[in-house]
């Protein structure tokens, strides 16, 4: 997105606060890497007209969910943690499994009481998933099964896109040929579960507080964006930073604490230190790794975002 259009939307928002009666929900989202947490904080604090109204930050990020998990996770601290009111932070062991109705549960009542005191709220993060799921509702639906999962590997993205499709022509227009991960998903959720596309995509809310508000609220969407060049430069300087920081040590305390098989272990970062702590390759490959596997995760990210537009 554009600068100017970005303080654009900005001071919009801040604007739209200080005159409106009803609720304000600013939504920043963005890949990993794309400087949502900056973003939100800088807008604060150059807002002194919003910072007084209190806004409630939202953290929407499966991996911050996570209590020790902090220098991977990239996850606020110092003075910007503590000067602002943040939620969606530190709510599970690493032994836990992060899931949406984990974080739902965290967030749906805090949301719901900032709403109803005129407080602002803004959702910051890279979860699309976490995101449509507190503001849509969420769908039905057990997780995906690893044996029906495995079934689907030998299709190509064609054959499965084809597969989706003749359940319901809709599909055309809400999952690309080439997103393999949604396609996967959704035919677990339609040929292995037996849901319709309108099953999967009414609202589905369930607070009903939460329901009625978002109904009566001013609503912004902030997509940030980059080019791919400044993503693999700003992670890269981002991993090395994480190294300098203490990642190493962060992990190892976590393995010895928790347990190399911990669920928060599995997070991107984290289970590409494992391997490297464990002798398996240098630390050079361990960021490198790393760094490509941010770099897929943008990718798919990206595919999500354009669907939410």
């Amino acid at each position: 997105m554009m600068k100017r259009s970005l303080l654009q939307k900005a001071s919009q928002f801040a604007e739209i606060c200080q005159k409106s009666k009803e609720p304000n929900v600013l939504s920043v989202l963005g890949p990993t890497g794309s400087g949502k947490t900056g973003t939100v904080v800088n807008l604060l604090r150059s807002h002194e007209s919003l910072l007084k109204k209190n806004p409630l930050l939202v953290s929407i990020d499966a991996v911050t969910l996570y209590r020790e998990l902090d220098i991977g996770s990239a996850k606020v601290s110092g003075a910007d943690r503590n000067d602002l009111d943040w939620i969606g932070l530190d709510i599970l062991d690493p032994s836990e499994t992060a899931t949406v109705k984990r974080f739902l549960d965290s967030v749906e009542s805090p949301i719901a009481e900032a709403l109803e005191s005129q407080r602002p709220v803004i959702l910051c993060g890279g979860s699309g998933f976490y995101e449509r799921a507190l503001v849509e509702g969420q769908a039905p639906g057990a997780e995906s099964d690893s044996d029906y999962q495995a079934s689907l590997e030998t299709l190509n993205s064609e054959a499965l896109a084809k597969r989706l499709y003749s359940f319901d022509p809709l599909w055309k227009d809400k999952v690309h040929l080439n997103d393999r991960y949604r396609l996967t998903r959704f035919l677990d959720l339609v040929d292995r579960q037996g849901f319709s596309y309108h099953d999967l995509f009414h609202t589905k809310l369930r607070n009903p507080r939460l329901r009625s508000l978002w109904t009566h609220t001013h609503t912004l969407f902030l997509g940030l964006e980059r080019s791919r060049e400044d993503y693999s430069l700003g992670l890269t300087e981002r991993i090395e930073s994480m190294f300098v920081e203490g990642f190493l040590s962060e992990v190892q305390s976590l393995r010895e604490k928790w347990g190399a098989a911990a669920p928060a272990l599995s997070s991107m970062g984290y289970r590409e230190v494992g391997p490297h702590l464990e002798g398996v390759y240098s630390l050079e490959s361990c960021k490198s790794k790393i760094l490509q596997s941010h770099l897929d995760y943008v990718k798919k990210q990206k595919t999500w975002f354009r669907g939410l537009i």
